[in-house]
């Protein structure tokens, strides 16, 4: 349940992400995203213009998250480790966490925006995760 305390646009984009995990991107509706957090449909327009805006929002918020863990510099961690730390967080992570990147993914199939933008945070995130962190030398390996 959504609190009065946070932000609308914050608390619809955390209703889409539970609506979205739920019912599948294409099954969910606007109207279900509305009452969750309570709001009325001219609220959430003003807000996002459609599902499509409010996915790109959802993968924007994403990328923010994850370019956050690269803005500081991870000293005296070797590049394995940090992955093999990565991969334990993301097995800690919420179910519908996941099925929402799987239903983020399968969007990304049927519409370019948003193969586009999964496409510049991946490569985003790929360019900046080794500038932080240890790489292991050839001798080491």
């Amino acid at each position: 349940m959504q609190t009065e305390a946070q932000p609308t646009r914050t608390r619809i984009l955390n209703a889409a992400r539970e609506i979205f995990s739920e019912n599948g991107f294409h099954s969910a509706s606007m109207k279900a995203i509305c009452k969750s957090c309570a709001i009325s449909p001219g609220t959430l327009y003003h807000h996002f213009i459609s599902k499509e805006a409010l996915i790109q929002a959802i993968i924007l918020q994403d990328q923010e998250r994850a370019l956050a863990r690269f803005r500081e510099p991870i000293e005296g961690i070797h590049f394995v480790d940090y992955m093999v730390e990565s991969i334990v967080s993301l097995t800690h992570e919420a179910f519908g966490q996941r099925a929402l990147v799987v239903e983020i993914m399968a969007e990304g199939m049927r519409n370019p925006q948003v193969a586009a933008m999964l496409k510049n945070k991946h490569m985003t995130i790929t360019e900046l995760l080794p500038s932080g962190c240890v790489m292991p030398s050839k001798k080491a390996r």
